[in-house]
């Protein structure tokens, strides 16, 4: 009986399938991203089970057949708290990456999670926090006598002194806009502009939740869609 086949028999429940994937850094550099990120989803929900499930295998088919482990890397792109709990081994056409038990004390955060689904403004971005920055904001929330570091997510009960938003404020309840209008504004901590190449309603839903969360979070402000993010000229949507 080879490796791999008594691994299956003895340890079926720990072995989660990882699909096929291209590997190498420079082979996944070249793919589509859409696929890339395809693979990199599927195998990051695999490996994030097994990290809440007291471990296992994740096992995973190479699609390219020339990879070579030692010239080519691997390539793939796994949540960096993911990485101390991993080890990988190359079994023929088979990648496999072991998983260990989730550890608490390390990380600080109860499970492992590949997104919070909590996002913050950092500078002019929306940020997804990562699951430790997500358990401190939600602490701060709960008892706002907790403070944190000097760079880490504030609560503040002050007014926000931004002059950007005040201006944003102002337009937020003027009449109207012209087309091609220049904002006499621009993007801060508070203040969001977005552009949608594709379907509207469908833009709307993917990145509307995300930047009333970052700005919930970030103590308020305004996202005005239909503005182009450079120029600052209304265009519509």
């Amino acid at each position: 009986m080879s490796f791999l086949e008594d691994l299956e028999l003895n340890f079926a429940e720990c072995i989660q399938d990882g699909g096929k994937a291209t590997l190498g850094v420079r082979q996944r550099e070249e793919m589509d991203t859409t696929h890339c990120m395809k693979q990199n989803e599927i195998i990051s929900q695999a490996v994030c089970a097994l990290l809440n499930s007291g471990g296992g295998v994740v096992r995973v088919e190479i699609e390219n057949g020339d990879y070579n482990f030692e010239r080519d890397g691997v390539g793939l792109n796994l949540p960096p708290l993911f990485r101390n709990h991993l080890d990988e081994m190359l079994y023929g056409k088979l990648f496999l990456i072991y998983v260990s038990s989730w550890d608490v004390a390390a990380s600080h955060v109860r499970l492992a999670t590949l997104c919070s689904n909590l996002y913050h403004r950092c500078g002019t971005f929306t940020e997804v926090m990562d699951p430790e920055k997500a358990l401190k904001f939600l602490k701060r929330v709960q008892d706002p006598r907790i403070l944190g570091d000097s760079d880490s997510l504030n609560l503040q009960e002050a007014p926000v002194d931004d002059a950007q938003m005040i201006l944003a404020s102002d337009l937020f309840h003027s009449p109207q806009l012209q087309y091609l209008e220049k904002l006499n504004f621009t993007k801060s901590s508070h203040v969001e502009f977005q552009m949608f190449s594709a379907d509207l309603s469908q833009g709307i839903r993917e990145r509307l939740p995300k930047c009333v969360s970052a700005l919930a979070n970030s103590e308020g402000g305004y996202v005005f869609f239909g503005v182009h993010d450079e120029t600052r000229h209304v265009i519509g949507c």
